[in-house]
């Protein structure tokens, strides 16, 4: 308990040691970057060196820290060390394979699982990276990170069985970097590095069978990406339901059309002559009543309205006023009006009003219930007991009666009669008795007032 309490501290200590690192470099301090440099150079090389070999370590490490001082702002919320080495096992994966061949068996099994399983079995293994560090080294969440150690743990002990195990493994001897190579990645200073966004918490993410691919990048949150899908086609939905005639939405907008009905003078042409009354197609305000049943806002005049007599009176130079009467008429209807001025003329003009011709609807007449009876079989063999049967079913609807006759003296049935409702069946049962032996046949009929009837033949060989 002792042992385990000073291990905490002594990471918690080390935690604390690199945010405080972290803080310095973010603020612009380049003795800070050194520190830092130096601090993780030796891990990040030997993770490099281990995964893709001696020819690509060094140039893998410098690109390794390019990618953690340009995004070392993602680290401000997330434990430093285990983000920078997921920075480096980005690079490792971007990196050429391996091809070296003066190197102990152990690597040699590790490197044959492939660079992806041995990134991570170098993490776990070699580095001792818990579950919570591996999710954020390989950016997935902690469950995901589970099933993937599992897995890779799985296959490397069946490939490193013949050469020690993982134990070899992970006391293999670590390479130290090249003396110029700190000295050339904290050239690359530039004064402070940007404050990025912490990446968020990223999606599920679910391993193959075997492995799970690498998350090169942050993951991006979807949930943006499909709540912008849902709005435009909420959009689109609504667009198509305003532009269509027949959608719901259409039909209840108040069209602002009219109706015009235009009267032809059948004198010389005079003034007033050739007058258009015009009847909107709406009309509203007004109060249903017995006499006025179609009052109301937003309703349309019936043709039997727009075939009304129309009276106009006055003169020229004054206009006219247009007085309507609505007359009940037939689907064609015939409008006069009459317009007194002075010279006097008479007009007669004729409107029709076309009205849509009304479907007929289909009429439907069921089916008269029909009653029949029939049998499970058409012909029936008795065997050597003389006893056997058959059904009686009720095929169609409501019930029936029947009665049933053996057509010979050698034969009995029971019961002779009965009642079956809908769908019953009845079992009825045959026996044959007979002093000789030899071959008998005759028949039984099944019969019923309402319901038809059927006969099964009926053979019997007597021993």
């Amino acid at each position: 308990m002792r042992d385990e309490a000073l291990t905490q501290r002594d990471d918690d200590d080390r935690a604390g040691g690199e945010r405080e690192l972290l803080v310095r470099v973010l603020a612009g301090e380049a003795r800070a970057w050194r520190e830092l440099v130096s601090a993780f150079l030796p891990a990040v090389y030997d993770f490099a060196w281990a995964t893709v070999g001696a020819a690509h370590a060094a140039a893998v490490t410098e690109a390794a820290f390019a990618a953690i001082y340009e995004r070392l702002g993602e680290a401000e919320r997330l434990p430093l060390a285990p983000w920078i080495m997921g920075r480096t096992r980005e690079a490792v994966l971007a990196a050429p394979a391996a091809r070296d061949d003066d190197v102990p068996d152990e690597l040699q099994a590790a490197r044959a699982l492939g660079v992806q399983r041995h990134s991570v079995l170098y993490l776990v293994v070699r580095e001792g990276l818990d579950d919570d560090a591996l999710a954020i080294t390989l950016n997935a969440r902690r469950a995901s990170a589970v099933l993937v150690r599992e897995r890779v743990l799985a296959a490397a002990e069946a490939a490193l069985d013949g050469q020690g195990g993982l134990d070899a493994y992970a006391s293999l001897p670590r390479q130290a970097p090249p003396g110029d190579l700190a000295a050339r990645i904290v050239e690359g200073w530039a004064g402070p590095p940007a404050r990025r966004v912490p990446v968020p918490a990223p999606g599920a993410f679910v391993p193959a069978a075997d492995w799970a691919p690498p998350i090169a990048e942050p993951v991006r949150s979807m949930r943006g990406r499909v709540l912008a899908t849902v709005l435009a086609v909420a959009a689109t939905l609504l667009g198509v339901a305003l532009v269509l005639p027949s959608s719901p939405i259409a039909l209840t907008r108040n069209s602002a059309s009219k109706a015009t009905i235009a009267l032809s003078a059948a004198s010389s042409p005079t003034p007033g002559a050739g007058t258009v009354v015009t009847v909107p197609a709406s009309t509203g305000g007004g109060t249903p009543t017995p006499g006025n049943p179609g009052a109301g806002p937003g309703r349309s005049p019936s043709p039997t309205e727009l075939a009304g007599v129309l009276t106009a009176t006055g003169t020229p130079t004054a206009g006219a006023t247009a007085t309507r009467t609505p007359t009940p008429v037939s689907p064609t209807a015939t409008s006069t009006a009459t317009s007194t001025a002075t010279p006097t003329s008479t007009a007669t003009a004729t409107a029709t009003v076309a009205t849509p011709t009304p479907t007929s609807t289909p009429t439907v007449t069921p089916t008269q219930c029909r009653k029949a009876i029939s049998s499970n079989v058409s012909q029936l063999t008795i065997g050597p007991s003389g006893q056997s049967s058959f059904e009686v079913l009720n095929s169609f609807c409501g019930p029936v009666e029947f009665s049933v006759a053996a057509g010979a003296a050698w034969l009995s049935v029971s019961p002779a009669a009965g009642a079956l409702d809908s769908g019953r069946r009845a079992t009825i049962s045959v026996a044959a008795t007979v002093s000789e032996p030899g071959t008998y046949t005759g028949a039984i009929s099944v019969s019923s007032p309402d319901a038809g009837g059927f006969t099964i033949a009926v053979t019997y060989v007597a021993e």
